[in-house]
């Protein structure tokens, strides 16, 4: 018994059809670059999956002819669930599940009939740059036909294209209404009514402010060094002299003279120089001979007299410092003999001092008992380690 009649999914045919017409980037949805850009176009392109479910009138014809049979009622009520991706601006893919209902036969009997394929979507009318606003489009794929009937019933082909087209109104939030319209073969017709969901959140086009006009402000460089008074740390530079970000004459080895005036370019770091950059070579003289009676920070008469050498010195030559160092023998703790041995150059100092000598030319320290210059297990050894040594500095 023959029922129904289902054509052959030519794969030739489509390809022939595909290579005979060129297809420009612009008709498959592909970014083209646009001379002015439309109100929609708020966000940028993605491609996006979505998927619905809807409901629908089927019109369900089988060939009854040579049968007993006849079509009583070829209107058939069914649903249909699809789920698609966008491949392009224009052009989407999706695979489909149609359960078109069923037709009555008379005297007795239906014939149900499903349907299950892949088609590709494209927009004849385009929406807005995602998918907003209204679109037409129209379609074509491949399915495969089912079919359940408490009739015999023989089935031509299971497979066959398909081809149709519908209606969309998509809202901002990925939200559409659609309305489907499906021809799976000569028997089998399909309208449906479908709500859709497209996923993923859109990316805004980023906004490219326009760049600010220039602002003319007018600057001040007094020493003329190319560096404005507002920033000028050296406000005074000489006309002609090269300066740092900073509108100072460089210092390129960091001596504290400019290089306009350093004779000596190469000082090393940290040496003490004069007005020339140069370094100044000190020179020290140890003045030996001032002691001290046990446990005593009194000068004695002979010290008064080597001390008042000392000074005759230092009055005669101003650039001349003195480091002023006190120590002790080993009797006694080690705190008691430092801080006796502090006393002793304290007693130096002053005696200095109460004889004209500035007292911040004049630098003194205790050392206890921990540098000795003779042997503590003597008398003789003891006496010399009590004394103060006065280290005289050519700066």
């Amino acid at each position: 018994m023959k029922f129904l009649s289902v054509s052959v999914l030519a794969v030739t045919l489509g390809s022939g059809v595909i290579c005979a017409a060129p297809v420009s980037a612009e008709a498959i949805g592909l970014d083209v670059p646009k001379s002015q850009s439309s109100d929609q176009d708020i966000f940028e392109w993605r491609s996006r999956w979505y998927g619905g479910l809807g409901i629908g009138l089927s019109n369900l014809e089988p060939d009854p002819n040579g049968t007993i049979y006849s079509v009583e009622d070829k209107r058939g009520n069914g649903g249909r669930a699809y789920i698609g991706y966008d491949l392009f601006k224009r052009l989407s893919l999706e695979g489909y599940y149609s359960d078109l209902g069923e037709a009555k036969l008379a005297p007795n009997g239906i014939i149900e009939y499903q349907d299950v394929g892949l088609s590709a979507l494209y927009y004849l009318y385009k929406q807005g740059l995602n998918h907003e606003g209204f679109g037409l489009f129209g379609k074509m794929g491949a399915g495969r036909m089912r079919n359940q009937a408490d009739v015999p019933f023989n089935r031509l082909k299971d497979y066959h294209l398909l081809w149709g087209g519908g209606i969309e109104y998509a809202f901002k939030n990925g939200l559409a209404l659609r309305g489907d319209f499906d021809f799976y073969d000569k028997d089998s017709q399909f309208f449906t009514m479908s709500l859709m969901k497209r996923f993923g959140d859109l990316k805004p086009v980023p906004v490219v402010e326009p760049e600010p006009l220039p602002v003319v402000v007018e600057v001040k460089d007094s020493d003329g060094d190319g560096v404005v008074d507002e920033k000028d740390k050296c406000p005074d530079t000489v006309t002609g002299a090269v300066v740092d970000l900073n509108g100072c004459e460089l210092d390129s080895d960091k001596d504290g003279v400019v290089d306009r005036l350093d004779q000596c370019p190469d000082t090393r770091a940290g040496a003490r120089v004069d007005k020339y950059g140069c370094e100044i070579k000190r020179e020290t003289l140890v003045v030996r001979g001032v002691y001290f009676d046990t446990d005593e920070s009194i000068l004695t008469e002979k010290s008064q007299h080597i001390l008042n050498g000392v000074v005759d010195t230092l009055l005669k030559h101003p650039e001349l410092t003195v480091n002023v160092f006190g120590h002790t023998d080993d009797r006694s703790s080690h705190d008691y003999n430092q801080k006796l041995s502090v006393l002793r150059a304290e007693s130096v100092r002053d005696y200095l001092v109460d004889s004209g000598i500035a007292s911040e030319r004049l630098f003194i320290k205790g050392f206890g008992y921990d540098q000795p210059v003779a042997d503590n297990s003597t008398p003789e050894g003891r006496a010399t380690n009590r004394r103060v040594e006065l280290h005289i500095i050519d700066q």
